[in-house]
């Protein structure tokens, strides 16, 4: 049962019993036929609600107000504690999601440009006479090697987090081993260690408050806790406290691997012993470390965002600027090919045209917008093919081939819609230049024959 639905249902349950109704009205009220019909076996409300799965900490409380006779009360603490719970598992999900987040995304854009982008660019280059750029080389390379072996890796890595899983079921000393490994990373750890102090500080100051003996609250703490170091930490208390010696001091022994390291929560827990209002203490170290904690979480959303952005950005750069060398690889070796043939190949100028609307669709090159790359290329295409229909009707035969638009598609699809008369311009100008030049050079060998 998840912690949400127990919290909706015991601030019912807390409503309703307020109000004057008793518990097997309530709960027949609120359609709890399980525990109605438990209730009505002459069990307890505790023992029915872990029967649904109930936190076990919630169900020492409600089972210690049972004992006391302050129902009621235990309800608002365990309302009080989930609710609690439910915070602090926003914030650190909101601290570790982000990064994992952007993580997983860039993996996936990387690998799909690995797996299915480069390759259509290799097949685009494949009858090259020339030798393509180290980068781009390097990136069909590692491309080959994704398509090779990328299966293999995703078999090996399932397996191993198969295997991780069956062994941290089945063996409490690697669980341990992590849990200390964790705490120990850099920012990790800082926030694995305040959520497990305001957990500590915040099952021990409820308990204590109900007149839980502190033996018993520390020995609960342990059973419910999730993680060996509150557990651990717990232990080695109960020890100390078993020899005679007060809770702050146990927890000074045990300073150097415990969860309270701080010399002021050290004060403030001799504090509470001496003054008798420890439960209080108590629960302001929890408050105090949930606002650190809140600090760091904020810090580390501000940090962490701008760090990541600017690696990927490193990353795609990478890979755009091989990619763009490759652009001006295939526009210099096309003209070459138009000049010597008179043919532009198909795989070419569809290879262009591909490039084109996935580097700014997908790839974010912002060379142009979705809108114009797509009508570019149509255009593109559509413009010279027009024109070539039209000479056709007039003249009787073909005076621009589809080569020509094909390439003028491709460039439309890199470039966008606006530049296309600037193209035509351009590419009108050089052709004149071009052929009168071209013509000069005949007219002299001529000459000279």
């Amino acid at each position: 049962m998840k912690e949400a639905a127990q919290l909706h249902l015991i601030r019912q349950l807390h409503s309703l019993l307020k109000s004057g109704l008793s518990l097997l009205d309530t709960v027949q009220m609120m359609g709890l036929t399980n525990i109605q019909q438990s209730l009505t076996n002459g069990n307890s409300l505790s023992y029915s609600l872990s029967r649904m799965g109930f936190h076990p900490f919630c169900v020492s409380l409600i089972q210690t107000g049972e004992a006391t006779g302050n129902l009621l009360d235990s309800l608002v603490q365990a309302s009080t504690y989930l609710e609690k719970q439910i915070k602090l598992q926003q914030k650190i999900k909101k601290a570790l999601s982000y990064p994992c987040i952007v993580l997983f995304v860039s993996g996936f854009v990387l690998l799909a440009m690995f797996q299915w982008v480069i390759p259509s660019f290799e097949s685009m280059f494949a009858n090259f006479q020339a030798e393509l750029p180290w980068p781009t080389r390097f990136l069909i390379h590692s491309s080959h090697w994704v398509q090779t072996y990328s299966l293999m890796v995703a078999i090996g890595l399932v397996s191993l987090m198969g295997l991780f899983h069956f062994i941290w079921t089945r063996h409490t000393q690697t669980q341990q081993v992590v849990d200390h490994l964790l705490l120990r990373l850099p920012i990790v750890g800082s926030i694995r260690r305040s959520s497990s102090l305001i957990q500590w500080s915040r099952n021990i100051s409820l308990l204590t408050s109900r007149g839980v003996p502190i033996l018993e609250a520390l020995k609960q703490t342990a059973l419910h806790s999730n993680d060996w170091i509150s557990f651990n930490f717990c232990a080695q208390i109960n020890v100390s406290l078993a020899q005679g010696w007060s809770l702050s001091e146990s927890i000074k022994q045990i300073s150097g691997k415990s969860l309270l390291t701080q010399k002021e929560q050290l004060q403030l827990i001799k504090v509470g012993e001496v003054s008798g209002d420890l439960p209080q203490m108590l629960a302001n170290i929890a408050n105090q470390e949930e606002d650190h904690l809140d600090h760091t979480i904020d810090q580390l959303a501000q940090s962490i965002e701008p760090c990541l952005m600017i690696i990927m950005g490193l990353i795609i750069a990478c890979l755009v600027i091989s990619l763009y060398i490759i652009v001006i690889g295939a526009l210099l070796i096309l003209s070459w090919i138009d000049f010597k043939t008179f043919i532009l190949p198909d795989y070419l100028t569809y290879g262009l045209i591909a490039y084109g609307l996935v580097a700014n669709i997908f790839l974010g090159l912002d060379w142009a917008s979705t809108e114009s790359s797509m009508l570019g290329a149509l255009f593109g295409f559509v413009s010279l093919y027009a024109l070539n229909q039209l000479y056709l009707k007039i003249r009787g035969h073909h005076g621009i081939g589809m080569g020509d638009a094909k390439l003028l598609a491709g460039l439309g699809a890199c470039l966008g819609l606006q530049s296309l008369p600037y193209i035509l311009l351009i590419a009108s100008a050089s052709g004149l230049i071009g052929g009168y030049v071209w013509l000069r050079i005949h007219q002299q060998d001529h000459s000279h024959a």
